[in-house]
Formats: structure tokens, sequence, C-alpha cells
């Protein structure tokens, strides 16, 4: 099933609503962090990521959220989308958003979120460098992965001996 959205930019008015999608998103998807880390990302979200960062939010023919991405130029740094709305097209649509905005675009998933893992894929995407902590340092290890067709465009570029 597909649903249409519109992608707006974040304001304000439209943080609680965003801030509610992470926490219902990151129990479900995110089910191996520890209570006191999900605290802690929780905190993170809501303080420097929603207003500090580049935010598109997806929302309905109501104008109500269903999903949202932030993005650090052409990096995915969050993706997620209402629990209730997924498998109907918004998370695509917000990737579509970003590559439309952003080109070539990278994100870094958790290893242990394999449902995330198979949606990128699904989408294009390829595995890059393992890293084995998250951004901030927490032992939750992270997997590069960016655009198959993106990737092998850098990679020419890296065998014909080329700098930009």
């Amino acid at each position: 099933m597909s649903t249409s959205s519109e992608i707006i930019p974040y304001s304000e008015e439209l943080h609680d609503a965003l801030l509610s999608i992470w926490e219902r998103g990151a129990k479900r998807t995110h089910n191996f962090l520890k209570d006191e880390d999900y605290a802690f990302y929780r905190q993170i979200v809501d303080r420097e990521a929603l207003p500090g960062m580049e935010v598109w939010a997806a929302v309905d023919s109501r104008r109500q959220p269903v999903g949202f991405v932030g993005l650090n130029g052409a990096h995915i740094e969050m993706l997620f989308v209402d629990p209730d709305r997924q498998r109907m097209g918004v998370g695509s649509a917000l990737l579509d958003f970003a590559v439309k905005e952003k080109g070539c675009i990278t994100v870094n998933v958790n290893e242990q979120n394999l449902e995330g893992r198979k949606f990128y894929q699904k989408y294009g995407f390829v595995e890059g460098r393992r890293l084995a902590t998250d951004d901030r340092g927490k032992p939750y290890p992270l997997i590069r992965l960016e655009l198959a067709d993106c990737a092998e465009k850098q990679r020419a570029v890296n065998s014909s001996g080329i700098n930009h």
C-alpha cells in the first residue's frame, strides 16, 4: 500500500510529533539499546538533533507528521517513520527527497538494526566500512551504507587516479 505525503522543513510546531515518531520508531527498531542509552539518545534527539540539524518531515493530507529525515550535508543522521505508517512508502519518499536534494547520500545504520539495513539495501544502498562504536562512542557498531551507483562511481574515480 502506498500513501502520498508532502515533505516540509522542520519547524518548532512539529517538534513534539517528530520526537514521538522517533520514540516509537526507536523502541521498535532499536530494541538492542539499554534503557539508560535510550534515555541518553532521546535527550540528544530532543535537545540537539531535531532543532539543530537539517530536518525534513513527511506530512499526511491533514498536515500531520508521519516520518522525518535528519541530514548533515549528504549524510543521513536519522530517518524514522511512524510505526503505524511503515511499509506505505513514507521512508522511500524521504529517501527520494534526500537523494534529489543532496545527490550521493550515505547513512550509518546500527549493525543490530536488521530491519533498517534491509530497508536501505532494498532502496539500493550497499555496505561499506564497519565502525566498532556509534557516533557517541557507545558499543553499538555501525555500518556505513551508500547508494550502489554512487559507490561504483567513487571506485571508478579512485581507480583512475583523478583527484577532485
